[in-house]
């Protein structure tokens, strides 16, 4: 069956391995104008060292082969903020930038209560006062922020799940919940640790596929065997008719007119 985890993960394996060719072809023809750009275009200084470090940040995911999925989305943020601020003046981009940052904040407020997990609850205080300085996801060491462990984060969260084995759902909304915040704090430091906790979500997600997997088997062969029971049942019932037709027939023949 297609849908065997067995038969699967080759399957997911190959994808990354293309998904990170394509990538890597598509960066090599992006970064050449990601860096023009900043070079002669990118007139607001902030922003400039940060999104500087976004494309060193990139590579390295791309070197290291971090998860294809976390390595497009963060060319992508990369070319939308390029896309964005190419054509604005210092001022434009410092207002702009302000708006996004109020905006963030409010998005962040109801992402936090709506989350699965206390997955890197980052003191609002030093994020906030990164960003108005302009410097946050610049340099997170300089920021002092807490260092947490992906991986016990994520055994944190899989563990509180209320209904005991996590669903598939629940593991791949932990596993984009992990990227987004990955990508927020761009921590080169935490690259082993991100990729183990993605791997650990990985193997979750196979067990629960699996056994999804045998469920499935095994109710169709539950509703095979009931099929067959009916079958069996409708074909004693038949033979029975037949076999009461025959003694009735019998009977008639011996009783015979009087």
């Amino acid at each position: 069956m297609s849908n065997n985890p067995a038969k699967t993960a080759p399957q997911d394996e190959q994808e990354e391995a293309y998904q990170f060719e394509l990538l890597r072809e598509t960066w090599a023809h992006d970064s050449a104008v990601v860096t023009q750009v900043l070079q002669t275009s990118i007139t607001h200084a902030p922003t400039a060292k940060s999104l500087a470090f976004r494309v060193a940040f990139l590579d390295q995911l791309l070197d290291r082969r971090v998860d294809s999925k976390t390595a497009w989305l963060c060319h992508r943020q990369i070319m939308r903020e390029i896309a964005r601020y190419q054509h604005l003046d210092a001022d434009q981009i410092a207002g702009l930038r302000r708006k996004e940052q109020q905006f963030k904040k409010t998005v962040r407020a109801i992402r936090n209560a709506q989350r699965l997990s206390a997955l890197f609850v980052v003191s609002a205080a030093i994020r906030d006062e990164a960003e108005a300085t302009e410097t946050f996801g610049v340099d997170m060491q300089e920021l002092s922020l807490p260092s947490q462990s992906y991986t016990a984060a994520v055994h944190h969260s899989l563990d509180d799940q209320a209904t005991g084995e996590p669903n598939i759902a629940d593991v791949a909304a932990l596993e984009n919940e992990l990227r987004e915040t990955f990508l927020e704090r761009a921590d080169e430091g935490a690259i082993d640790d991100y990729m183990a906790a993605m791997q650990h979500l990985r193997r979750v997600s196979m067990k629960q596929q699996a056994l999804q997997f045998e469920n499935l088997a095994a109710l169709r062969t539950e509703e095979r065997l009931s099929e067959e029971d009916e079958e069996s049942d409708t074909d004693a019932d038949d033979d029975d008719e037949i076999k009461d037709d025959e003694v009735e027939c019998d009977s008639s023949e011996v009783v015979g007119p009087t």
